[in-house]
């Protein structure tokens, strides 16, 4: 299985460790597994990656919600559960098959990459370069031009969205390419500032028809963003 070319989207994967013994598994014997349905869902062409990163979740405590670690992928294979787990008593993920990454050592970022929202992740399949410049969780996603240039905007107005963000809705669940949330934006928007109100109103528009593909072409200034 050939690893994704230098700087292409996904060649850095970010998964996630949900579990302490996720974490042994990665550390002290250099393994991390992705179930194959999993990958053919959520990565599509954005498989298979040169390198993984490992964003917590709210059980590692004084590390949640952050990327600390990453390591390179030195091989990958297709095997079972019961492969990976000879002890484990039978139940109803026992059949499934799973990706089994090997891995270099765990290696330490300078700085954690956090998210601010503490939010969940599936994937991210990012570069090397946008890791390595990452100051948090949004800053890894790989998006259009358009779209990177979109975040742009949004951080240098010191708007606090949310990339790649899935939200339900009722009965409808949503992929947002950007997601803005009031409450969180008070401290950075005050609720008098008219032009900031209109500029966000702007951009969710923009973002909705990034989905769609109509605006693939346009500069984000013509939206009044730079």
């Amino acid at each position: 299985m050939n690893p994704l070319p230098a700087n292409a989207p996904g060649e850095l994967l970010v998964a996630i460790l949900n579990e302490p013994r996720d974490y042994h598994f990665a550390r002290d014997e250099h393994w991390y597994r992705i179930p194959v349905e999993s990958a053919a869902t959520h990565l599509h062409d954005r498989w298979p990656p040169r390198r993984l990163a490992f964003y917590q979740t709210k059980i590692f405590a004084e590390e949640r919600y952050s990327v600390r670690y990453f390591a390179d992928v030195l091989d990958i294979s297709r095997v079972g559960r019961r492969e990976l787990f000879p002890n484990e008593p039978d139940g109803r993920k026992s059949g499934r098959n799973y990706y089994r990454l090997s891995l270099g050592p765990l290696q330490l970022l300078p700085a954690p990459i956090f998210s601010r929202r503490a939010r969940r992740i599936i994937f991210i399949p990012s570069t090397w370069d946008k890791f390595t410049a990452a100051l948090e969780i949004n800053d890894l996603y790989h998006g259009s031009p358009l779209e990177d240039r979109l975040w742009a905007a949004l951080k240098q107005r010191n708007i606090p969205a949310e990339r790649e963000e899935y939200l339900t809705a009722g009965e409808h669940n949503y992929a947002l390419d950007f997601a803005d949330y009031p409450a969180f934006r008070q401290a950075t928007v005050a609720q008098d500032d008219l032009h900031k109100r209109r500029l966000i109103k702007q951009l969710s528009v923009l973002a909705f028809f990034i989905r769609s593909g109509i605006l693939a072409e346009v500069d984000i200034r013509t939206r009044g963003v730079e």
